[in-house]
């Protein structure tokens, strides 16, 4: 089953749950995609959501049949993980990881890729510049870490804005 789908170089991907297809447009009628040969990829999409541009490609939320979630950035028809054991251990103690989001933005020369899992309450970002993952959180009045409150980013006016999942305000990130 298709989970979802990004457009890259002029390709589609087509995010399986289980693996991923690479489909192109060849002209020809009544349908103009065509898989491409050999384009397969053994990793297929664990969450639509986290699906986001990133880089010169785009990065998800992967899975396959023989084990645990990972995160995962395309090359081509080539997959790189950029999920670390650390952060692929945290990722899989979650009861729910369907429902995991994603965006990213540029700032200083740095690039992120924020994944936030709404069920565990946490946010995990990669920043491409350094290879590290961090962790974002925001603290409430009973002094409890919850994921951070951003769940989308543009570039507006020079700043990165940012929408707040709990009230629906925009924020320039700092």
């Amino acid at each position: 089953n298709v989970v979802g789908l990004i457009a890259d170089h002029r390709q589609v991907y087509l995010l399986c749950e289980y693996t991923t297809e690479v489909w192109s447009d060849v002209g020809s009628y009544p349908f103009p995609f065509q898989c491409v040969p050999g384009s397969t990829i053994q990793h297929g999409c664990a969450a639509k959501g986290s699906i986001a541009r990133f880089g010169e490609s785009f990065a998800f939320l992967a899975k396959d049949r023989r084990g645990t979630a990972t995160v995962q950035m395309a090359n081509g028809y080539q997959l790189v993980k950029i999920s670390t054991h650390a952060i692929e251990y945290a990722i899989n103690t979650y009861s729910v990881i369907s429902d995991a989001t994603a965006y990213t933005y540029q700032t200083k020369g740095h690039e992120f890729y924020v994944l936030t899992f709404p069920t565990a309450d946490v946010t995990w970002v990669f920043d491409n510049a350094t290879q590290m993952w961090h962790q974002r959180a925001w603290r409430d009045t009973n002094n409890v870490l919850h994921g951070h409150r951003g769940n989308c980013a543009t570039f507006f006016n020079g700043d990165v804005v940012v929408g707040d999942y709990t009230n629906g305000y925009l924020y320039v990130l700092s």
